[in-house]
């Protein structure tokens, strides 16, 4: 109804663009503005200042051939004194976001294997965030925080890796110590990225000597399932 006589009202935390016979004439702040439609002054609309939160869900490979999904937050807020570059300049603003952090995450996380992942999240967020600040600021944004909020390795990997975990709290108890320990974990550590059909799995222990899949019960470990669905019988 204001803008029938000319008058318009800008909340807080919110600017108006402001057009001339539909060319960029002005931004206007927070309150109440004169707008005379009769000398071709028209409301172009409206642009938020507040902090916006996207929350970006990216799939990747770790260079040890692990699929994982990575969950990215990125808060970010047009700036006041480029609200006409925010305004014009993107069609939509989170999906160029989107595509950054894509490009970032793919690029970085297929470098480093899977508990590198997990260990230098922060190192990661901060390249996305400086590579947004950099292009964003050109659109008239701002990168207020960038954070890698979670790591999901695929369900079948996970599984594995908690079976993994649990072999150091059994194995006291079921007699593996010392260099069998190590023999073992080793051994399933590298079951997990094992072919189907591989018998012999070479594994380098100081000694001359190669370990295979029977070695498995020598350790007696309980039975494991991995992600490739190789299971080892009881060779008695």
């Amino acid at each position: 109804m204001g803008q029938a006589f000319g008058c318009i009202q800008v909340d807080q935390s919110t600017v108006a663009i402001k057009e001339n016979f539909g060319k960029y004439d002005d931004v206007l702040g927070p309150g109440f503005h004169f707008m005379p439609w009769c000398f071709g002054s028209q409301l172009a609309g409206y642009l938020s200042l507040r902090v916006q939160q996207l929350d970006i869900t990216c799939e990747s490979k770790t260079k040890d051939n692990v699929f994982v999904t990575s969950v990215a937050s990125i808060q970010y807020r047009a700036l006041a004194d480029k609200a006409a570059d925010a305004f014009y300049k993107l069609s939509n603003t989170k999906e160029q976001i989107q595509a950054y952090v894509f490009d970032v995450i793919r690029a970085t996380v297929p470098t480093l294997e899977l508990d590198k992942v997990f260990e230098q999240k922060t190192e990661i967020a901060k390249t996305v965030g400086e590579r947004l600040e950099k292009v964003m600021s050109l659109y008239g944004y701002e990168i207020v925080q960038t954070l890698i909020v979670d790591v999901e390795p695929d369900d079948q990997v996970k599984s594995s890796m908690n079976e993994i975990n649990a072999v150091p709290v059994l194995g006291p108890h079921i007699g593996i110590e010392g260099e069998h320990w190590s023999n073992a974990r080793l051994l399933t550590l590298h079951l997990l990225g094992m072919q189907s059909g591989e018998s012999l799995i070479p594994i380098d222990h100081g000694s001359s000597h190669k370990i295979n899949h029977w070695s498995l019960h020598q350790y007696r470990l309980p039975t494991l399932h991995f992600k490739r669905g190789v299971a080892f019988p009881d060779p008695t």
